[in-house]
């Protein structure tokens, strides 16, 4: 992949199955085939209902962020989750057994909005290192 993407001059980013080609131009109109060719012949196969090519001014969803503009951010779905996870908390409405997974969204979104960092922007680092720090944070946090 890493090599394909090289080739068509695009950036590469994968977190375990999850594949995600990016760059400030279009995309080469084979990639999706070259993509799924790589896969197919590594003995993978694809599930065509997650398989997506999106493309601005439409909503970049990846791993569970959104990319748009400039920026990574939460979605407006995902904050209104931690508004409520947060409010259910303060008013004492979540039982203990519930408390440290609802803290631990709390703590995710926390993280993510500390990291405040814009991508692909004139003073702003590569969208692929960027994943590459949000991936090794999470991977810091598991091993504690």
């Amino acid at each position: 992949m890493q090599a394909l993407a090289e080739e068509l001059e695009v950036v590469y980013t994968r977190y375990a199955d999850d594949i995600v080609f990016s760059g400030k131009s279009d995309m080469p109109n084979d990639l999706d085939a070259s993509v799924k060719a790589i896969i197919v012949k590594d003995g993978w196969s694809i599930s065509e209902g997650k398989f997506q090519v999106t493309k601005l001014p439409k909503r970049l969803k990846v791993h569970g962020l959104l990319v748009h503009g400039n920026e990574v951010r939460l979605t407006k779905g995902y904050r209104n989750k931690i508004r409520a996870f947060r409010h259910l908390i303060d008013n004492g409405k979540i039982s203990k057994v519930d408390i440290p997974k609802l803290s631990g969204h709390i703590a995710y979104a926390n993280f993510i909005d500390s990291l405040g960092v814009e991508v692909e922007g004139a003073h702003s680092e590569p969208i692929s290192r960027w994943w590459s720090r949000f991936f090794q944070s999470l991977k810091n946090i598991e091993s504690n």
